[in-house]
């Protein structure tokens, strides 16, 4: 089984907000269920650990040398694609490189195999970034890719072209970006036995937990409310490696 990070931090505000203290909160409900479940896991240092790497057939690639590239929330691996959107190739210093710079650098670490799709709405929500992964949810296990309804509303003819090159069947799902539950930003990952386990924000997303159950996906469910209103949920605050690169892991969070 892969091994799960968990992102947890300390306050940032003097005197402890009570904002952050919800946020820790939840964080340490999280580690709870992830430990129940059964799967190894590691704490770090990190307020968002899917933003460090990326994981793309067993080549651990770094942001802090390929930048929004290697970056998780960026970037979504699977087995046999990789999903990414067109902002990615915004630079930290604010430059957009050119469509032949981002295209040789997808190629060169994910191969042919990556996807490139629209850039979210960033006026939806004041803490959104271009991260994929809170607008998409694919799952190739069950031939299914849950989709941000606006998203999808918005981008209609790249996501069906998207979805006819994957075989994924397109399911729209309701997130209020005023108040926003971001049920794309699930962890879904995989046992030994090929049981698919969801931790999701149990907050808001009564209908989506019903959905995953649907389709055989062990649900554990975490408060996540606080940490929905501040940037992301629980696929942000974890990231996953590997069993045989998790001796990777202090070197990646030093």
């Amino acid at each position: 089984m892969d091994t799960i990070i968990i992102g947890q931090f300390k306050p940032e505000t003097l005197g402890d907000s009570k904002e952050e203290l919800e946020m820790l909160k939840e964080r340490e409900m999280l580690i709870e269920a992830v430990a129940s479940s059964g799967f190894p896991y590691q704490i770090v240092s990190a307020k968002w650990p899917r933003d460090t790497f990326t994981i793309y057939k067993d080549n651990i690639y770094e942001r802090k040398r390929f930048g929004n590239y290697a970056d998780g929330g960026y970037v979504l691996t699977r087995p046999n694609f990789t999903l990414t959107c067109s902002e990615l190739s915004v630079n930290d210093k604010g430059e957009r490189e050119s469509e032949e710079y981002r295209y040789k650098i997808l190629k060169k670490l994910y191969k042919s195999h990556f996807h490139i799709l629209p850039p979210l709405n960033l006026e939806l929500n004041q803490f959104l970034r271009h991260h994929i992964d809170m607008v998409l949810l694919p799952i190739p296990q069950k031939n299914l890719c849950f989709i941000d309804e606006i998203y999808y509303q918005t981008n209609k003819e790249p996501i069906h072209a998207f979805s006819e090159r994957t075989n994924l069947n397109i399911k729209p799902i309701y997130n209020d970006y005023t108040n926003p539950s971001w049920p794309c930003n699930t962890l879904i990952i995989e046992d030994d036995k090929k049981q698919l386990h969801a931790f999701v924000n149990t907050s808001k997303n009564s209908d989506f937990i019903k959905t995953l159950r649907s389709y055989d996906i062990n649900i554990a469910g975490i408060p996540f409310e606080a940490n929905c209103a501040n940037g992301g949920s629980i696929h942000c605050a974890t990231n996953t490696i590997p069993k045989e690169l998790s001796s990777s892991i202090d070197f990646l969070f030093e």
